[in-house]
């Protein structure tokens, strides 16, 4: 009777815990009276080569106006959500990877009001470039009256760029986190469905890397609930080198229509299959499989009421057999 009633506790007492578990940094800005597009360029340039993209600024206001080209290097931000950190501080030497580097001097670009420009941006790869990536942005601000060079993050908007050379380069991705979560919280056990499955990933390597797969979600007898394609935005996410990036996947599963709706987990032990591919040509593979329960709140208000009716059951029998023996 003492190990059933340990053993009751402990039970409650994993239960009602699992109840309760359930920088700022620079960017390229929005603009202020440009439009420039592509957004972003993903090029492959041999050591030796040079290859030439056209970048179209559009000056959207109704006033004549100058852009000012600014060339920038960038780095991954601490915030896991792929955001690049522009280097802005033009007095420290650069690295040896420098999209600045690769790129020289732009000039200027007068708009009058609503004109569209087409302007042409040539990246040169020197025959000795070490091979990885090279990242970096072109930002256009205004240039007022006086000529001086606006540069401010808040009144530009650029194009992001992310170069790979082929080389010596170390393609690798770690997996960091694998769970699923709801409103946010992640964790092992849920009083209610989950609605995502949140995944880290970090790059210890020399090049950005895309991860593409798929991600099933299924029950315990293997039936499966959800199965998403992972990364599938367009353009696809990127890890870049020495980053830590957070993706999350919606739980879903297509009703009689053919339409996504949210799916239903409601009591029992899940299992989340993570296979992931990255590299060149998608080689490169990452397998991994986590679990979590979902447990109700009725279910854990029946578990506590049977282990009251236990406990109190236990207590009653030990006083009643201690009266019996006083009236022997």
């Amino acid at each position: 009777m003492k190990r059933l009633f340990a053993a009751l506790t402990i039970l409650s007492s994993i239960i009602m815990t699992g109840t309760a578990v359930a920088q700022t940094t620079a960017t390229v800005g929005p603009g202020n009276g440009f439009r420039v597009s592509p957004v972003r360029e993903e090029l492959t340039i041999q050591p030796g080569k040079s290859e030439t993209v056209n970048v179209a600024v559009e000056n959207v206001t109704n006033e004549e106006i100058v852009a000012h080209p600014v060339l920038n290097d960038f780095v991954a931000s601490d915030s896991e959500d792929g955001l690049p950190r522009l280097l802005l501080d033009d007095s420290k030497p650069t690295s040896g990877n420098s999209f600045k580097n690769l790129v020289g001097q732009l000039p200027d670009v007068p708009l009058k009001a609503h004109e569209r420009k087409t302007i042409k941006v040539t990246v040169n790869v020197p025959a000795n470039a070490s091979g990885g990536g090279y990242y970096g942005a072109i930002r256009f601000s205004p240039a007022n009256e006086g000529g001086q060079k606006q540069v401010s993050l808040t009144a530009s908007v650029g194009v992001l760029f992310l170069v790979k050379v082929p080389g010596q380069i170390i393609e690798k991705l770690d997996l960091l986190t694998l769970s699923a979560s709801r409103g946010g919280s992640q964790g092992s056990l849920f009083t209610q469905s989950p609605d995502k499955v949140v995944i880290r990933l970090r790059n210890p390597g020399t090049i950005h890397l895309q991860p593409t797969g798929r991600i099933r979600v299924k029950t315990w007898n293997d039936k499966v609930l959800s199965d998403q394609e992972f990364n599938n935005s367009d353009p696809r996410g990127n890890v870049l080198p020495n980053s830590i990036r957070h993706f999350e996947s919606t739980m879903t599963t297509k009703d009689k229509n053919g339409k996504d709706v949210p799916i239903k987990a409601t009591f029992g032990r899940y299992t989340i299959e993570a296979n992931l591919g990255y590299g060149t040509g998608g080689g490169d593979l990452i397998i991994a499989k986590a679990t979590f329960w979902v447990i109700p709140v009725w279910f854990m208000i029946l578990v506590g009421l049977l282990v009251l009716l236990i406990v109190g059951g236990f207590f009653a029998y030990k006083q009643y057999r201690h009266k019996q023996k006083r009236y022997r």
